[in-house]
């Protein structure tokens, strides 16, 4: 069976090669695929073949180009028609913005993008205005439904070795921060206000280091903290003046400014809610509007 599976590999590596065949393979691949469909909106689903433009944010890339320290938002194209240097609104924001600077992306190769349509995806290069999961759109404003944000299971504070490269410290931790690379925490109520770093697994941690050394030429500490699970908090004021949060778990706000509380297992969580069912835990934070103020924060006991 191997022998004769043998010239039938080398077969596809020549055609591959030489470049024989792929386009008839690309052509069937877009026959085959389904096309662009409607997208849900806090307006109803948007169809595709709506005539104003609306993109979605699903990906936030740094230093794509090293040289430049670059930032690209990934863009979507969910309906309507997008050109080059076409003015758009950020509905999050309320601003609009120019699209001067729209590429297609393959690897490190960059080409200038005039024109796309629904199904595409554009490379915008990013001041910083987008944040994963926004919506740029033209006519009437529209916000797509949101990334979820999941909860973290390993929890640590990043340390800079070197004081003076503490300025490069910072700048890459926003960075990788935006892009979703790993999640942030922070005690409102400590003087120092070292950020608590959060993933779903442990090797994100190591990617961030090894980012942060090679390029940003930051080289850290870790420290592990003993929590495992975080639960966002949905509380009026009254009740959050009323509940004392126990020793064994912490009050932090997220990147945001939502408002969590850290545990060191499922069961604390159960018997934190047991004890307080005025309050709503949630294991996954979405964005939307009413997020842009900042939930009352429980008493830390």
């Amino acid at each position: 069976m191997r022998n004769r599976l043998q010239p039938r590999a080398r077969k596809r590596s020549w055609c591959a090669l030489t470049n024989f065949g792929v386009e008839h393979l690309l052509k069937g691949f877009l026959e085959l695929a389904p096309p662009p469909s409607d997208r849900l909106s806090d307006q109803g689903p948007i169809p595709a073949a709506r005539s104003d433009f609306a993109g979605f944010v699903f990906k936030i890339q740094a230093n794509l180009d090293p040289r430049h320290r670059d930032r690209v938002a990934f863009v979507r194209v969910c309906a309507g028609r997008f050109e080059r240097e076409m003015s758009v609104l950020h509905p999050r924001t309320g601003k609009r913005l120019r699209l001067n600077r729209a590429h297609r992306v393959f690897g490190q190769e960059r080409e200038t993008m005039d024109e796309a349509f629904p199904g595409d995806i554009i490379g915008l290069v990013n001041p910083g205005e987008f944040h994963l999961g926004d919506t740029i759109c033209t006519g009437e404003p529209v916000n797509f439904e949101p990334l979820p944000q999941f909860s973290p299971e390993h929890f640590a504070v990043l340390r800079c070795k070197e004081t003076l490269r503490r300025k490069q410290f910072e700048r890459g931790m926003s960075q990788l921060i935006e892009e979703g690379a790993i999640q942030l925490f922070h005690d409102p109520h400590s003087a120092r206000r070292e950020p608590i770093l959060a993933a779903v697994g442990a090797l994100q941690f190591d990617v961030v280091r090894f980012r942060l050394e090679s390029e940003y030429n930051a080289q850290t500490d870790i420290e592990w903290l003993p929590y495992k699970l975080a639960r966002w908090v949905t509380v009026s004021a009254e009740v959050a003046s009323q509940t004392r949060v126990p020793l064994w778990a912490k009050v932090v706000k997220d990147q945001l400014g939502h408002t969590a509380i850290l545990f060191r297992s499922p069961w604390d969580a159960e018997y934190f809610q047991r004890e307080n069912p005025k309050l709503t835990l949630s294991a996954v934070r979405i964005w939307n509007r009413a997020d842009q103020e900042e939930h009352p924060a429980a008493n830390p006991a």
